[in-house]
């Protein structure tokens, strides 16, 4: 419906629990949500719609630092991240109510597939804590914001973390 994107900026909120299995390769389980914006902006209409939604994901993490590295520590690293996942949205009311020019708007929980694709960004400020910044694109359902087109909806997220690591050990 050619909506402006930039209007449909929200924030959100995560949480990750995840290890690695070598230094390159690790998992993570991710939940990330909090509420979503839609737009519509056509037959002489033009409106915002918000709903609340929750995505979980089984995300697989390469450190391209360690892959290409010599050592087993380094203050910064860069990951690659790719997952697959379950979307749940509910609380679609507003755009429920204009159902006569949104006819696919739902007024119960949608559940969607998401795969996701993203890279991070890690900086160590102490052996147990680093900060990062993710970004990542989320592919969802057609119907996530309750309007069809025939292909995927995307969610871009960029997010700044902060890192605990536990079970850090020193090699002698």
């Amino acid at each position: 419906t050619d909506y402006n994107n930039a209007k449909l900026i929200t924030p959100t909120a995560s949480l990750s629990f995840g290890a690695f299995f070598t230094p390159v390769v690790g998992a993570r389980l991710h939940a990330s949500g909090l509420w979503n914006k839609g737009g519509y902006e056509g037959h002489g209409e033009d409106f915002k719609y918000d709903y609340k939604y929750v995505t979980t994901d089984l995300d697989l993490m390469l450190n391209l630092v360690t892959l290409f590295g010599r050592k087993n520590y380094y203050p910064v690293n860069a990951y690659l991240i790719g997952g697959i996942g379950l979307n749940c949205a509910w609380d679609n009311d507003d755009a429920y109510a204009r159902k006569d020019v949104m006819p696919m708007a739902y007024n119960d929980t949608r559940f969607s597939h998401n795969a996701r694709v993203g890279a991070m960004l890690d900086i160590n400020v102490h052996k147990n804590v680093s900060v990062n910044l993710e970004v990542a694109a989320n592919s969802l359902s057609d119907r996530y914001n309750s309007k069809i087109n025939g292909r995927d909806d995307w969610q871009l997220t960029a997010q700044l973390g902060l890192a605990f690591k536990f079970g850090y050990k020193q090699k002698p």
